[in-house]
């Protein structure tokens, strides 16, 4: 029941945290700190500003989509309830001639649900050109700065 829905949320939160996000903050720390080592700064104020604005853009996206995924997921129980409280009296629907009744409730709950299905969907897909757009224009800043060192001859790393 309800233990066992809060054991398996924490368990996959700690599996979430554990081989996703803790890899990757190490990632980060690994790479900014080899450019802060190699006194090229410029590469981990990039990478640090462009993790920040991905991280604050998701979060505040994120939030603001919520109200979508829950009005669909209210939708989506609504259209269940209507079809199993319409099987299950339907000899009370057939007894009364009330089949293109409830197959019209039936079909207005569904196109509301599609809707509403169709806002979480778009929220998510701009949530994810969101996303890839920071990624993309912090890649051109620091291959911009990379182009600029080197045309310089400022940037040259020997190992």
């Amino acid at each position: 029941g309800v233990a066992f829905s809060g054991t398996s949320s924490i368990a996959s939160l700690l599996s979430l945290f554990l081989f996703n996000m803790a890899p990757t903050i190490v990632d980060l720390l690994l790479v900014s700190g080899s450019f802060l080592f190699y006194k090229e700064r410029i590469f981990a104020l990039i990478i640090f500003m462009t993790i920040a604005v991905y991280v604050l853009f998701t979060l505040v996206v994120t939030e603001w989509r919520t109200k979508f995924r829950k009005a669909y997921i209210d939708k989506d129980n609504a259209t269940n309830e209507k079809a199993v409280d319409s099987l299950l009296n339907f000899e009370t629907v057939k007894y009364y001639g009330a089949e293109s009744h409830e197959v019209e409730r039936y079909r207005k709950q569904v196109k509301g649900m599609q809707h509403e299905e169709l806002q979480s969907n778009l929220s998510l897909y701009f949530l994810n050109a969101g996303q890839g757009t920071i990624i993309a224009i912090g890649l051109f800043f620091a291959v911009y700065v990379a182009a600029d060192k080197i045309t310089e001859g400022a940037l040259m790393w020997e190992l």
